[in-house]
C-alpha cells in the first residue's frame, strides 16, 4: 500500500515542480498513522463513530498536503535541497 501511495505522491509532487524525495517516507508515515489509529480505535472499543474518525484523519492528511505547497512558496521552504552532504 505504501509503495503505491509513494508513487502517486511522487508523481503529484513532480507535476507541480517539487522535489519528490519525501514521497516514500511520507507514504509510509501516512499508512502507519492510519494503521496505528485503526488499532487504537479497535482496542479502545471504537470510542467514536467511524465517520468521525475518518473525517479527523482526512483533515489532518489534507491539511499537511496543503502545507507542503504553501511551504514551497517560501524562500528556503520545501523546495530547498533536502539531501545530506555526500548525496544521501
Amino acid at each position: 500500500m505504501a509503495t503505491e501511495l509513494a508513487r502517486v505522491i511522487g508523481d503529484r509532487l513532480r507535476a507541480v515542480g517539487l522535489d519528490s524525495g519525501p514521497a516514500e517516507p511520507w507514504a509510509y508515515g501516512m499508512v502507519g498513522m492510519v494503521q496505528a489509529v485503526g488499532d487504537w480505535w479497535m482496542t479502545h472499543g471504537r470510542p467514536m463513530r467511524r465517520a468521525a474518525l475518518t473525517d479527523y484523519l482526512t483533515t489532518l492528511l489534507w491539511q499537511g498536503i496543503v502545507g507542503v505547497r504553501a511551504a514551497a512558496d517560501r524562500p528556503g521552504g520545501f523546495a530547498a535541497e533536502a539531501l545530506m552532504p555526500g548525496g544521501r
